[in-house]
């Protein structure tokens, strides 16, 4: 079982993760590819890409007292983790916990990711859950 753990910046929300043209076309923000590119140096190159059946436990420290939602961020973090190569997929996620701390400056986010299963273990088990068919005699 691997398992990985990280302190990173506080995410922004994911209502400024997006910013959309005139025309209609949606693009990632200045801001949001700042925190990937935080993200990216905090967790480095030398590491392993996680797939598989993954637990992604966050601990978010707000910088400040503002009302904020914790789903936007955890996405956010998601996002900048998969960008980085630490997440294969984020849909390999299968066991989410996040939960909201009182204040510290400067904010931060506490992430751990736990390898539950390989993707061999995963896929292996799934073969062993089909229903085995039956041959038919020939006569």
């Amino acid at each position: 079982m691997i398992q990985l753990r990280y302190t990173l910046p506080f995410p922004p929300s994911s209502n400024r993760y997006w910013r959309t043209t005139r025309n209609g076309i949606m693009y990632v923000s200045a801001e949001a590819k700042d925190y990937q590119h935080e993200v990216r140096a905090i967790v480095g190159d030398d590491r392993p890409e996680l797939s598989g059946e993954l637990r992604l436990e966050v601990e978010l420290f707000a910088p400040d007292r503002r009302r904020w939602d914790v789903s936007n961020r955890v996405k956010i973090l998601e996002d900048a983790l998969q960008h980085c190569g630490v997440l294969a997929d984020d849909r390999f996620v299968d066991d989410l916990r996040a939960r909201r701390h009182p204040p510290q400056k400067p904010g931060r986010a506490e992430v751990c990711i736990t390898q539950l299963r390989t993707p061999q273990q995963v896929l292996f088990e799934a073969e062993q859950a089909k229903p085995k068919r039956r041959r038919k005699a020939v006569a």
